[in-house]
């Protein structure tokens, strides 16, 4: 019952942000919308580059946090989980990443788990430090300039309490044979990451995650240089696309975002002057871009990997 009620939400919060949406930008004619002209060859690119920000994700964990995974391993978990977010409510494609890596050869649910945990916090930093990033370059008015500082207090304040809290389990973990049974069961888990055995594991999958964004960035700004907006508003109005639409992604909303997503967006790019039918095409044309490079290798790595949702529900249980 609980599921249906957040469905129910979501869609709810979807309606309603798609109607302020295309309200904002006024009357449009549908037809110019849909036959306005594109750059395919950008489109494309575009979407290589999306692929590209996934492959970097997943070298975050066979290099970084959770070394002793394969890169395509965790390339197809990515993909799939990614592909059932944009089609499934419920976030259920997190869940399906633990179900397709957890039970392998050295790779327990709880060990994928506390990986994707430690991934989205580290998202988490990046994104804050994005949202920080646009104050820069654009004049977002005095409430919203109020909240974006506030969250790179947090931000700074959540790097040093990190930083603070891995050296003391560090230097628990160092010596855990003079620590409480309850305390080495729990440096046990948080081992599973990498990232008391070694600091390291931060610096290399940071790094690897930060050329992942990189890579949306640009997959953002050849979108929408595709309808022709100009370079010189097309970059930093692509950062700040980035970071709203990623930012209203937390919102409960139907599969994939639908609404929020092209609210973000639409505002975004309003705070940059960029035409109504432009904005319009844009809010569509991004959102389905993630779809076409998500969806295709989801769908073809979950075929061809024998995967099924009884085996999964199963395994995961």
């Amino acid at each position: 019952m609980k599921k249906y009620i957040k469905l129910a939400i979501g869609m709810l919060f979807t309606i309603i942000f798609l109607f302020f949406s295309y309200k904002s930008i006024g009357e449009l004619d549908l037809r110019k919308v849909v036959t306005y002209p594109v750059n395919y060859f950008l489109v494309a690119l575009s979407i290589l580059f999306f692929i590209a920000a996934q492959w970097f994700r997943s070298l975050a964990w066979s290099r970084g946090m959770g070394r002793g995974f394969k890169t395509i391993q965790v390339f197809k978990a990515v993909c799939i989980g990614m592909a059932v977010n944009m089609v499934v409510p419920f976030r259920m494609g997190e869940a399906l990443r633990i179900a397709v890596l957890g039970g392998t050869k050295d790779a327990s649910y709880s060990r994928v788990g506390v990986n994707i945990i430690l991934e989205r916090l580290m998202d988490v930093v990046i994104l804050i430090c994005l949202a920080v990033s646009t104050l820069f370059f654009t004049n977002f008015g005095i409430e919203i300039e109020k909240k974006i500082i506030w969250l790179r207090n947090l931000a700074i304040a959540g790097i040093v309490f990190g930083v603070a809290i891995t050296g003391i389990l560090r230097w628990l973990y160092l010596n855990s044979k003079s620590q409480p049974a309850w305390l080495v069961k729990l440096l046990g888990y948080i081992e599973k990451a990498g990232l008391i055995k070694s600091p390291k594991v931060i610096l290399y999958a940071g790094f690897y995650l930060l050329l992942s964004w990189l890579c949306v960035y640009i997959c953002t700004l050849l979108g929408i240089l595709s309808v022709g907006a100009e370079l010189g508003r097309a970059l930093p109005a692509s950062l700040t696309v980035l970071t709203m639409t990623n930012l209203a992604m937390l919102i409960p909303a139907a599969p994939g975002g639908i609404g929020v997503f092209q609210y973000a967006c639409i505002y975004s790019l309003e705070l940059y002057k960029v035409a109504s039918i432009q904005a319009a095409v844009l809010a569509i044309l991004l959102h389905l871009i993630q779809y076409a490079a998500m969806l295709p290798l989801g769908f073809y790595y979950f075929i061809t990997g024998k995967y099924s949702l009884k085996k999964i529900q199963s395994s995961g249980s």
